[in-house]
This record gives C-alpha cells, structure tokens and sequence, in this order.
C-alpha cells in the first residue's frame, strides 16, 4: 500500500478561483499525508507557489515555463503530461484543470469552465474575434479529451445537469465537488451596520477582467449613477498588466470622468481580503457566465449583502439570499442596488440568510474528506 500513488494535475491551474481550488485541495492532503495508505505526486505550473506543499509524502514536479503558453497545450497534454504518470507509475489520476489527459489508469476530472456547458451563452457573442477563436479552440480541446476520462466531477447540480444533457456520460459518472470558503474566521470584519442610513454606498467588484464577468456594464451604470448625484461607488480589483482589456477599461472611465463613481484598487493580495470586504457595503458582480463563484461565499461570509446576475448559476448558490438583476439592463441594476438599500430591514434579513446559508455550505475540510473517501478505493 505505501507504494501506490496518486497523481494530482494542476498544470492548468495557474490563476483565480481555478488555482484556488487546487491549492485548498492539496493542502487538505497535506495536512493528511501520515494517514493516507498513498503518495502524492503535484504536477503544478511554473512560479506558481505550488512548491510550498513539497515535503513529506508529497512531490511537487514543476513543468517547465513554456507550457504556460496556449501553443504547448497539445504536447504537454498528449507527451508531457502521460510521461509523468508513467515516470511516477500513478495508481489513479486527479485532474483539476478541465482537461483529461491519455493515461494507463483511471482518471477523474475537475471541470470548472463554464464554457464548457453554455454553448448558448450571450457572452459568445460579445467576445472579440481572437477570444472566441481561442475559447472555441480551448472548448473543443476540452472536448476531445473527455473520452480519457472516466469519472467527471462539476462545481454545481446546475453544471452537472447541463453537463448531461451535453455529453455522453452517466450520472454514475458525474459528481460534485463545490467550492469552499477559504477562511475560517470572520471575527476580523466588522458586521455591516444597519442602525442609521449611509451617506455612501460602496460596492466590490473583486475580479480580474475576463470577457465574461462583465465589466463593461459598470459605464453605463456609472453614468446613470452620475447623472442622478446618488452616492454609489464601485471598486474594480484589476491590474493594467493583466490583460489589453483590462487596461482598455480603466482608460475609458478615466476618460469619461467616471473616476469619482469607479475606483480601481489594484491587484489584492489573500490577506487583504477581508479588509477589502469590511471596506465595502456589498459585493457587485454583474457576470454573464460562472461555474462556481467563491466570490459569492466569500461576501456571504463576510456579512456582505451580493448583488448579482439573476442566473442559473448564481441563484443556485446564493438562493433567497441575494439580490438579482438583469446584468444587462442598467435601470434594472441601478433599482436593484437602491431599492436594497433604502430597505435596511429587509436588507439585514437576507445577510441573515446568508449566514444561515454559508452554515450549511462545504468547508475544504469537508470538502476534502469527500474526495479522501472517493479515492480511498481507487488509487492503486
């Protein structure tokens, strides 16, 4: 038993909630490494921090810093990739990334593209020539490989139906595997006080810039905003670096003179987060796309009221309590936030909620000893 071995790829994991969830998950192994009757070996991406869980029972193996690149993706999948299960003679696979690779053994995948299970999404149509080229691309890579694996596991039962519906799988084939909150204490965030009005609502918009999360709504709201002289403001979270789009964005506000109603706060370090929470009124997340949002548990966590997209994937996770809109309807948005605040009563009811609800939700604990108990009679 102490020479069986199980391989975790997070070769693909290289940013946000994607990285996130590999690092909670190897982390939970490692804090259960002396009890597991196998050893681990990490595929992880260059420069990544994945090095930090090396030791004990558990090998990082870093790939090299070209495959970071889209161009790679076929031969680190196709060559690299099954070259190191045979290297370390993997006993069962864990793939985190979305894509199945070609291996000897059983293999189980993470899939949390959305993409993958909304081919009729309206965000197709709003992304630029070259991005949709390259997500038709990576979609379709993604597609291709499911035949190599043999168990799938998706964030919501929304995901998991759609999947169905889609591909040629059981439900005996299906799982779920959520995301989990990443702390476990919220005493270091003050509660939202209620008792009097607030001169000033401040709302987190806490991502980086994907076609997805729709970002360009937030002018034309900050205008509406700005022509009615109501104090609602929004903090962006993004980096000029991370992307042309990004960039492109946060010129226009400062070219519209929208800096007074958006306030860019850069790139947010994990311990900066909740700071960054007590700091705002809410969370504002107008997405058009998700699989799992840790965004959403990370507010209700914080006893932040969310205000979002009024969506399957969203109302999924945030049920009763959460405020929905229209993410394309301005107006709609713009009541949705008001008529929210001008109603405290109802307002600390859903926070309520909330509360209640993220009670019931996984911690990477529990989520971790779900996946310890599914694998406990597959790694060989």
């Amino acid at each position: 038993m102490a020479d069986n071995m199980l391989l975790i790829n997070c070769a693909n994991l290289r940013f946000g909630g994607g990285k996130t969830v590999g690092m909670n998950i190897i982390n939970y192994f490692k804090s259960r490494q002396e009890q597991l009757p196998y050893r681990i070996v990490v595929i992880a991406p260059f420069n990544c921090g994945y090095e930090a869980f090396e030791g004990g029972r558990i090998q990082v193996e870093v790939i090299p810093e070209k495959y970071n690149k889209p161009w790679f993706k076929y031969y680190l999948n196709n060559k690299v990739l099954p070259g190191l299960a045979q290297k370390y003679k993997a006993g069962y696979i864990l793939s985190l990334g979305n894509i199945a690779f070609p291996a000897r053994v059983p293999q189980s995948l993470l899939i949390h593209l959305a993409y993958i299970v909304y081919p009729e999404s309206p965000v197709w149509k709003r992304l630029s020539l070259k991005h949709r080229l390259l997500l038709r691309t990576m979609v379709g890579f993604i597609k291709r490989n499911l035949k190599n694996a043999d168990h799938v596991l998706l964030q919501t039962q929304t995901m998991v139906s759609r999947f169905l519906k889609l591909y040629p799988f059981t439900g005996s084939q299906v799982g779920i595997m959520p995301n989990g909150v990443s702390f476990t204490s919220i005493s270091d965030v003050a509660p939202l006080d209620l008792s009097t009005p607030l001169k000033e609502v401040k709302l987190l918009f806490f991502s980086k810039h994907y076609p997805h999360k729709n970002f360009d709504i937030l002018i034309p709201l900050a205008q509406l905003i700005k022509s009615k002289d109501v104090a609602i403001k929004f903090t962006v979270t993004l980096d000029r670096s991370e992307s042309s789009a990004a960039a492109q964005f946060l010129d226009e506000v400062q070219r519209l003179g929208l800096d007074t109603v958006i306030h860019n706060a850069g790139h947010i370090n994990f311990d900066q987060i909740p700071a960054l929470y007590e700091a705002h009124q809410g969370l504002f997340l107008p997405t058009l796309l998700e699989s799992f949002s840790g965004t959403y548990i990370e507010a209700m966590h914080f006893g932040r009221p969310v205000f979002t997209s009024n969506m399957d994937f969203a109302t999924e996770v945030c049920k009763e309590a959460a405020y929905y809109f229209n993410p394309t309807d301005v107006n709609d948005i713009f009541a949705a936030i008001t008529h929210a605040f001008a109603e405290r009563g109802a307002m600390a009811d859903k926070i309520e909620k909330a509360r209640l609800l993220c009670n019931e939700l996984k911690s990477w604990e529990q989520i971790g000893q779900e996946l310890e108990a599914f694998l406990e009679t597959k790694v060989k």
